[in-house]
C-alpha cells in the first residue's frame, strides 16, 4: 500500500514540475566599440545568458564595421527608429535603444515572453515590418504572458494541495504505526 502511494505521488509531482521546452531567443545586440553604455550592456547580457540557456546573442559592432551598421540602419529603419544611438538591442520584435536599469528589466521580460511564446525575429526575416501585425503580434504576447501567469499560480495551488496531502498522508501511517 505504501509502494503504491508513494508511486502515485512522484507520479503527481514529476507531472506538476514538468516545463514545456523554451523556444530559442536570438537576441541582436547593435554596438559601437568605445561605448560605455554598449560594454555594461555586454557584461550584463554574458551574465544573462547563465540564466536563460535558451538565448543566443549575436554582437554586431557598426562604429567600425560598414556591413553591420549598414544591418543596423535596416533594422531601424523596420522598427521606424530615427536615432542614430547605439546600443540597439533587438530580441523578436522587442526593440530597445540605450541602456538603463529600466532596459535590464525590459530585456528580462523579452526574453521571458520570447522564450514561451515564438517572436518574429526581424533580423532573420530582414523586411519592414507591418505595424499592424507587429501590434497584433505583441498583444498575444501579452496575452499569452497573462495566461502563463495564471498556469504558474494553479501549478502553486496544486503543489500547496500535494504538500498537504502527503503531510495527511504521512500522518495516518505515523498514527498508525504509533497505535497498531
Amino acid at each position: 500500500m505504501k509502494k503504491i502511494l508513494v508511486i502515485i505521488m512522484l507520479l503527481i509531482l514529476f507531472n506538476i514540475y514538468s516545463v514545456n521546452a523554451k523556444e530559442r531567443v536570438n537576441l541582436y545586440l547593435f554596438h559601437g566599440k568605445e561605448c560605455p553604455h554598449c560594454n555594461e550592456e555586454i557584461k550584463y547580457l554574458n551574465k544573462l545568458t547563465k540564466k536563460y540557456k535558451n538565448v543566443h546573442i549575436k554582437y554586431y559592432e557598426v562604429w567600425h564595421n560598414k556591413n553591420n551598421n549598414e544591418l543596423m540602419k535596416s533594422v531601424k529603419n523596420s522598427f521606424d527608429i530615427n536615432s542614430k544611438g547605439v546600443p540597439l538591442t533587438v530580441i523578436g520584435h522587442y526593440k530597445f535603444l540605450g541602456f538603463s536599469e529600466n532596459t535590464k528589466e525590459q530585456i528580462k521580460q523579452a526574453i521571458e515572453d520570447c522564450s514561451y511564446e515564438k517572436c518574429i525575429d526581424v533580423i532573420r526575416v530582414n523586411k519592414k515590418i507591418n505595424i499592424k501585425k507587429y501590434l497584433k503580434v505583441k498583444n498575444q504576447v501579452i496575452k499569452n504572458r497573462i495566461k502563463r501567469e495564471k498556469h504558474i499560480e494553479k501549478i502553486k495551488y496544486l503543489t500547496s494541495l500535494c504538500t498537504s496531502f502527503v503531510l495527511f498522508i504521512n500522518l495516518i501511517i505515523l498514527y498508525k504505526y504509533i497505535y497498531d
